[in-house]
């Protein structure tokens, strides 16, 4: 039977022939309880990747549909798969993924059709169908939705989906992944179909940012370049109210950047006096061409920690441990280290571990780099999601001391009564369970009479 769900829509002879089978021999329940039993086998376990637990859930809705258009047996069966997905802390990312994935699938397709109504449970096409399960089972609210519709009931919030998708593109367009802009619109647009109007506004608010930066761009670097021709800077600059929090490491760059930067921040201040620029010098990249000895020349797109880090070789001293250089650069020793290894990676500089502490040294003629020994430093994301759940523990954490100030003693079943009616919507584990509330009561106690 699992292999009957996962192949559909191959697999719609035969289930037409077992939807008949049904409706002789009435053995809904062997099915579902088979059904459930193979699905938790073969595909809610640590080894099914969140994508395959999605398609199967996908598959499954049709096929059961196929089988019965009033959705009571898709209720029930599929209800393992529903918790699983909740419990998974990228489902929400990998449904938003597919939403948007212009290569196809299932759920791109839902959203291109968009808005769609529900249907009433065992209609279709106006026509009514009898129910094929005979027990007395409530019917889901959800029965005859659309399958966007249903990944949306797991979690009864729109909000989540939404803040996942403004996350997703607020990294695409840092990272110059903004390319095809009439894709993005579109989906928006699109998204405010399902999600509504009011909730996409932060996004537009961010492309729009992207768009005119491209154009103060432009006119800073005509204006900078009439006195200094090698200038390039091209800087994003954000409404920071309506952009996702950022990570953030507060560094201290090389002077020749800093240099840089600055010059672009008193020029940005002529022209939109009086606002004034606050970098985020940890994020974007910078373009660093290296000379070496032989003559040969190499370019790099780095972080601009690495670049910085870099730059301190250019002088008279071409070897640096990495304690010397935190010093020479008031930077973390855990920082510079992390760089040289990643320059090493690149085949620029040589290590020699002979003494206490590895020495670096700037090769005379570069080698092949290995991409794959860069440290995670260079991942592209820029969201700082540790940060969005702090604020989240914040927030929970004033509400609960208001509740308390305002209600007095309160049994623990109530406040975990209240707590999940007001973050309902919520995946984290922190506001979910009993237990946890138990536990995260007890931490804000130790904490408040520290």
């Amino acid at each position: 039977m699992f292999d009957i769900l996962t192949d559909f829509p191959d697999s719609s002879v035969a289930l037409q022939e077992l939807k008949l089978a049904l409706q002789r021999a009435r053995f809904q329940g062997q099915l579902v309880s088979c059904l459930r039993e193979a699905l938790e086998r073969r595909l809610l376990h640590p080894g099914a990747s969140t994508n395959q637990v999605i398609d199967v859930y996908i598959s499954t809705v049709k096929s059961l549909r196929l089988l019965d258009p009033s959705d009571q047996l898709l209720d029930i069966v599929a209800d393992p798969i529903r918790k699983y997905l909740r419990q998974r802390q990228d489902t929400v990312r990998c449904i938003v993924e597919s939403l948007v994935d212009a290569s196809g699938g299932d759920l791109f397709a839902e959203l291109q059709r968009g808005t769609q109504g529900q249907q009433p449970p065992g209609k279709e096409d106006g026509v009514w169908t009898p129910p094929t399960w005979e027990a007395d089972v409530t019917t889901s609210p959800w029965s005859g939705s659309d399958i966007l519709t249903l990944f949306v009931s797991i979690y009864g919030s729109k909000k989540l989906f939404v803040e996942e998708y403004r996350a997703m593109l607020a990294d695409k367009l840092l990272s110059d992944q903004y390319t095809d802009a009439d894709q993005v619109v579109t989906n928006i647009e699109l998204l405010k179909l399902r999600f509504g109007e009011d909730s996409l506004v932060d996004c537009e608010i961010m492309i729009r940012d992207v768009e005119e930066s491209r154009r103060l761009n432009a006119n800073i670097l005509g204006t900078v370049k009439e006195q200094h021709p090698d200038y390039e800077v091209n800087a994003t600059i954000l409404s920071h109210l309506y952009w996702p929090p950022l990570r953030r490491q507060e560094m201290e760059l090389h002077p020749r950047i800093s240099d840089a930067l600055e010059r672009y921040r008193e020029e940005y201040s002529v022209m939109k006096n009086p606002r004034t620029l606050e970098w985020y010098a940890d994020l974007g990249s910078v373009e660093v061409e290296l000379e070496f000895d032989d003559g040969s020349e190499r370019a790099y797109d780095v972080s601009p920690l690495d670049a910085t880090v870099i730059l301190h070789f250019e002088g008279a001293r071409r070897s640096w441990k990495a304690s010397e250089l935190a010093a020479e650069a008031n930077l973390g020793v855990d920082q510079v280290q992390r760089a040289l290894v990643d320059w090493r990676a690149r085949g620029a500089l040589e290590e020699n571990s002979a003494g206490p502490e590895s020495v670096f040294t700037i090769l005379a003629s570069p080698r092949e780099g290995d991409a794959s020994n860069l440290s995670d430093g260079q991942s592209d994301r820029y969201i700082a999601k540790e940060t969005k759940s702090a604020e989240d523990e914040e927030i929970l954490s004033s509400y609960i001391y208001g509740m308390l100030k305002n209600l007095k003693s309160l049994p623990l079943r109530r406040i975990h009564q209240l707590l999940t009616t007001y973050m309902q919507g919520k995946p984290t584990e922190a506001w979910t369970t009993l237990d946890v509330h138990a536990q995260f009561l007890t931490y804000l106690l130790f904490f408040f009479c520290a």
